[in-house]
Parts: C-alpha cells; sequence; structure tokens
C-alpha cells in the first residue's frame, strides 16, 4: 500500500506548511527534546522555502508583466502600420512590386483550409483575477473565426471556450483559486462555415494571475 507523504507537492499548500513548521516548532521543542541547533536548522529550511516560493511567484508575475508590455506595443504597431498601408496602396505610385519589397501583401499561395494551421498572435494576462486577451491570425479573412480552447497546465485535455470572429479575443475565466497565479495553456482553431477546418494552432503558454 503507497504511504501518502506529508511534505506538500503544490506549492500554494506547502507555502502555508512551511509558516506552520517555522511557528510552532518552537512550542514543542522542548517537549521533543530537540536541541536549539535542531530547533534553528528546521526554522531555517522552513524559511528558505518560504523565499523560494515567493520568489517564485513575484518572477512568473513579473514574465507576465513584460509579455503583456511587449504585446500592446506590438497591437499598436501593428494598429499604425495596418492604417498606414491601407493609405499607401491607394496611391498612385504604389506596385505590387513594392508590396512586396514591404512585405504588405498576403502571400501568393491559395488559401488550404485542409492544411491551413490556425496562428495566435499573442496573449497576456490583461486584468487581475484571470482576464486574459488573445490576438490571432484571421487568415486575410479566409476563415470565419476561430473556436478557442484552454486548459491548465498539467492537464489532460482541453475546453472548448467560445467561437469568436474578430481578433482580440477576451477571455474572463477566473482563476481556479482566487489570487493564486496559474499557468495556461491556450490553443484555437479556424472555422468556416459552421465547421472547424485544418490544424489547431501551436499552444500558446502563459502565466495568469
Amino acid at each position: 500500500m503507497k504511504t501518502t507523504s506529508y511534505f506538500p507537492s503544490k506549492d500554494t499548500v506547502l507555502n502555508g506548511w512551511f509558516q506552520s513548521l517555522d511557528t510552532n516548532i518552537d512550542t514543542y521543542a522542548a517537549d521533543l527534546g530537540l536541541s536549539p541547533e535542531t530547533v534553528a536548522l528546521l526554522k531555517n529550511a522552513a524559511t528558505s522555502g518560504m523565499t523560494a516560493l515567493d520568489e517564485s511567484i513575484a518572477a512568473k508575475l513579473n514574465a507576465a508583466s513584460k509579455v503583456a508590455a511587449k504585446n500592446t506595443i506590438i497591437a499598436a504597431s501593428e494598429s499604425i502600420i495596418r492604417k498606414e498601408v491601407t493609405i499607401i496602396k491607394k496611391l498612385a505610385g504604389y506596385t505590387d512590386a513594392i508590396g512586396a519589397a514591404l512585405g504588405i501583401v498576403p502571400l501568393g499561395s491559395p488559401f488550404d483550409p485542409n492544411g491551413y494551421q490556425a496562428e495566435i498572435l499573442g496573449a497576456a494576462n490583461t486584468a487581475p483575477g484571470g482576464e486574459v486577451t488573445l490576438r490571432f491570425s484571421r487568415a486575410y479573412g479566409n476563415i470565419d473565426g476561430v473556436n478557442v480552447y484552454y486548459r491548465l497546465q498539467g492537464q489532460a485535455d482541453f475546453q472548448f471556450i467560445i467561437f469568436h470572429k474578430r481578433s482580440p479575443f477576451v477571455d474572463e475565466t477566473p482563476l481556479g483559486q482566487p489570487g493564486v497565479p496559474e499557468v495556461r495553456e491556450y490553443r484555437i482553431r479556424a472555422t468556416l462555415d459552421d465547421s472547424e477546418i485544418g490544424l489547431f494552432s501551436d499552444p500558446f503558454v502563459l502565466t495568469v494571475a
């Protein structure tokens, strides 16, 4: 029969466990006949564990913040460029050759609904509590929209969230445990004429707080 370990495996539980050990070991040290050195050793171990957990959470939140800032800048750049490109393509001097050199024309190959792989352009934790804003490609208008799926890292199956026509999509799914950051994986699949087509996107992984 497998014995369950008293040492928690989940970070969300482990922090409180360290705190309990650090607080209570002094109370029972005399009853147990523990030396001051042993008590200090246990308390230092517990403190080190709590510090490492706190630093890990802070690092995840900082990474999510940097990704969100990057995505905000890219979204702003995209908006400016798309607006100006629309104007450029109407200018008298514009040619397809110039458009190709600037990279502002779609690829020449025809759209293949069976081989098309949906593409997540970016995702960011845009508000506390679990809100995520996800940007995706519309395949130059060749698809009706995308079906959005997500799962918590470590889970086996993705859950369907919603069909969405236009980018971006804002997912307001709350955190599983309020105030506790979690790692999510998102993926999408294109739709056309009310049916999914092509391939799922590569998963997009981010920490949500």
